[in-house]
């Protein structure tokens, strides 16, 4: 905490906790009366190799920055010679790809035209997360102000703070802050739900101070168990697996990469911090993208010679 509060008192709720999360990991390994000056390359290494045995290598990577960041201002204040942390090899397995589920491009279809004419809350949301693939709290935290139904576009720059305040919080990474083109159906949709959210707002005598896209009269968005409720029962009415408003990001990612987006686009359309994570979690993980590519080569490469 000290460290935190003296070097990192800036960051959010969130990047506390995973700081907090990595220092219980690594004084677990090492116990929690080691001097942080006893800690070598070699013993660093070994917490390494440890903790990837049990976790995906995104999750080694994120514990690693964390560390590397105090280790790194240690060494700048001289209270150790060398920092242990450096020229590190990253060690983790694959848990992040088996744990990802998606559901088909037919199936996303199927949900957006089964949704396409209903303006609840919950719905709505769905039909966002299906559309674009945002982050759960990244929708939570829209605003009126973010839709700009002339350029097709949504602008993120903030996210929704549900553990802590409870309010409008920094997005996960700087690279998260962007703005994506959506189609013109979704401008279209979003149109005719936010005069279906006024008139509700109105019929409760609610003032929407935050201009949020998902505030049914509250003051704060839709909980994450109502959205994930609402698509349960929808997966169930059309008969297909049941998946949670997350694994819609996963699907909606897959479909750009069988559509033959770029990586660039699809890094950043997600907003992740490097196009290294977008390949790590989903170039692995769809069967019918390799057939698709397959094909592209032998649709290409069969018209020479």
């Amino acid at each position: 905490d000290t460290f935190f509060d003296l070097y990192k008192s800036d960051k959010t709720y969130d990047t506390k906790a995973l700081y907090q999360i990595a220092f219980k990991q690594i004084c677990d390994y090492f116990g929690e009366q080691t001097k942080i000056n006893t800690i070598n390359s070699m013993s660093y290494q070994g917490f390494i190799n440890d903790l990837g045995k049990t976790r995906a290598l995104e999750t080694v990577r994120t514990r690693h920055k964390k560390l590397h960041a105090a280790f790194k201002k240690w060494h700048d204040l001289d209270y150790i010679k060398k920092d242990p942390t450096l020229n590190v090899e990253l060690t983790g397995n694959d848990l992040h790809i088996k744990k990802i589920r998606y559901i088909n491009g037919s199936e996303m279809e199927l949900i957006a035209t089964t949704i396409k004419d209903k303006y609840e809350g919950s719905t709505a949301f769905i039909m966002i997360a299906v559309k674009t693939g945002m982050r759960f709290s990244e929708i939570a935290a829209l605003t009126w102000n973010d839709i700009d139904s002339e350029k097709q576009t949504i602008t993120i720059d903030k996210s929704w703070d549900y553990k802590d305040k409870h309010t409008f919080k920094l997005t996960k990474t700087n690279r998260s802050n962007r703005t994506i083109f959506v189609d013109s159906k979704l401008i279209a949709y979003l149109k005719r739900y936010k005069t279906k959210q006024s008139a509700l707002l109105l019929r409760k005598g609610a003032n929407n101070k935050l201009d949020l896209l998902f505030d049914g009269g509250t003051g704060r968005p839709i909980s994450n168990n109502a959205v994930n409720k609402a698509l349960a029962l929808l997966c169930e009415k059309l008969e297909i697996e049941k998946i949670t408003a997350h694994k819609l990001r996963h699907s909606r990612t897959i479909q750009l990469f069988e559509a033959g987006a770029d990586l660039k686009y699809i890094s950043d359309s997600l907003g992740h911090e490097s196009i290294k994570t977008t390949l790590d979690i989903y170039t692995h993980v769809s069967d019918n993208l390799k057939k698709i590519n397959d094909k592209r080569v032998e649709d290409m490469f069969s018209k020479f010679g």
